[in-house]
């Protein structure tokens, strides 16, 4: 996960122990906001995207506001 805005989850990323009957997982994030959400719980490696290919992030803390501004009828 990368460049997310979570609010208000209370287990936003749960990896290491499991969720409920699952295993533990390997997630990876970075560049999050969280507001009013419980720590991320991370466990693992991944490879770097940009190995596969280029990309950029719109900040963390933008995104409410792009996707208030794309939301809605005729706004795709």
């Amino acid at each position: 996960m990368e460049g997310n805005y979570v609010r208000d989850v209370p287990h936003p990323l749960w990896s290491a122990s499991g969720y409920a009957d699952s295993g533990p997982g390997r997630a990876v994030q970075r560049h999050h906001v969280y507001v009013g959400s419980g720590a991320p719980e991370t466990n693992g490696t991944v490879v770097e995207p940009r190995t596969y290919y280029p990309y950029s992030l719109d900040p963390a803390a933008d995104v409410p506001a792009l996707v208030v501004a794309g939301a809605g009828t005729g706004r795709v």
